[in-house]
């Protein structure tokens, strides 16, 4: 039996101080100064006198560029910022997997933490799986994710509409932004103002008979 072998994926080089290659190369210094082509001697000596380190940030033969900074802060705001945006990916996306063949029940409670993620101010990814015979029959399941847009309509926007891609149903509703929210206060307000025209109407209507 052949033996499958697994490869870890490598952390890029960080190529930094002594362990730059390059002889010479463009230098930057800690304020984002160009310092222009220094040798690598001249520039570490440099970064020296600062009590600061050399990095190498344009790894390319062609055009090598290296930059003078504390390398302890560099990492420490690298894994800050990483941390940061992981974080903002994990909490503004929410993901509602359903089946086909739910159950008003299950929809019920899904429709109810949906509600809950859109009122969070969360977008919701909301995936519906076709198995068996149940992707040969034409729309099947769509109406249950029209069923959820009519439901949420009044709290959110589509902003991916419901797609059909390897047996896979994905759609994607979001809060209101503020101008969607302009404008269907402005339609909202514009509906209210027909229908007391038309109230009026009427009990004009009313009085002359």
């Amino acid at each position: 039996m052949k033996k499958i072998k697994f490869t870890r994926k490598l952390k890029p080089r960080v190529l930094l101080n002594n362990s730059i290659p390059f002889l010479q190369f463009t230098v930057i210094d800690e304020n984002d100064k160009n310092l222009g082509i220094m040798t690598k001697e001249a520039a570490l000596q440099l970064a020296d006198s600062k009590e600061m380190d050399l990095l190498c940030v344009n790894k390319k033969p062609t055009n090598p560029l290296c930059k003078i900074l504390d390398y302890g802060k560099f990492q420490f705001l690298q894994s800050k910022k990483s941390k940061k945006s992981k974080k903002n990916t994990n909490t503004s996306n929410k993901e509602m997997r359903i089946t086909a063949r739910i159950g008003k029940h299950d929809l019920a409670i899904k429709l109810k933490k949906i509600r809950e993620f859109l009122e969070n101010g969360k977008k919701v990814k909301i995936s519906m799986r076709l198995r068996g015979r149940e992707a040969y029959v034409k729309d099947y399941g769509k109406g249950t994710l029209d069923l959820i847009i009519e439901e949420l309509k009044e709290i959110s926007e589509i902003t991916f509409p419901p797609k059909l891609f390897n047996r896979t149903y994905n759609m994607t509703i979001a809060p209101f932004s503020s101008k969607s929210s302009k404008k269907n206060e402005k339609n909202q307000n514009e509906k209210n103002q027909n229908e007391n025209k038309k109230i009026s109407v009427e009990k004009i209507e009313e009085n002359s008979k």
